[in-house]
């Protein structure tokens, strides 16, 4: 769930803050790996993000010219803020990477889908503590490892709705 402020400075590039929550869930009773199955480990966070990003379309976008693309697929990245309550450390930084894809419905209404993966600054997202050592049957086993930060999916589908127009043109001229 979230809220994006969107502004096109021309037909390639755009600027938006946003701001999402989400929930972030992992089971190793899912996993394929039997060292996952045997470490048996769950979580569940619930994550808020928020900040600046940059779009840059590959398509001409422009919803108000006709010779423009109504459409196109766009790549994005920027730096948030990401706060976990559950964590240790409840602020982090996050840096997103994603490509998307957006559709002028109309010149007021934009549809779109989007796939981000978020690297973090911690390695404390799952909550899993640093370095732990498990017994696993006859051997102990690293359960978590401390050089890797954690990374994240997003996948979002919005629609935004054009509340400016840019350079209107004064009606008493």
């Amino acid at each position: 769930l979230g809220i994006i402020y969107r502004h096109n400075f021309d037909k390639r590039w755009a600027f938006r803050i946003s701001a999402n929550y989400c929930t972030l869930k992992g089971n190793d009773a899912n996993s394929q790996n039997s060292y996952n199955q045997n470490r048996n480990y769950a979580f569940s966070n619930t994550v808020w993000d928020i900040g600046p990003q940059i779009e840059l379309n590959f398509l001409d976008y422009d919803k108000d010219e006709f010779t423009a693309h109504y459409f196109t697929p766009y790549l994005s990245s920027g730096v948030l803020l990401t706060i976990i309550p559950d964590a240790k450390r409840s602020f982090e930084v996050a840096v997103p990477i994603g490509f998307g894809f957006k559709y002028a419905v109309t010149k007021k209404i934009t549809a779109g889908l989007e796939w981000s993966y978020r690297w973090t600054n911690s390695d404390e997202v799952d909550a899993l503590e640093r370095d732990v050592y498990t017994n696993f049957g006859d051997k102990d086993k690293q359960r978590s490892y401390n050089p890797n930060n954690d990374w994240y999916s997003f996948f979002r589908a919005h629609i935004t709705i054009r509340v400016f127009k840019e350079d209107m043109p004064c009606p008493a001229f």
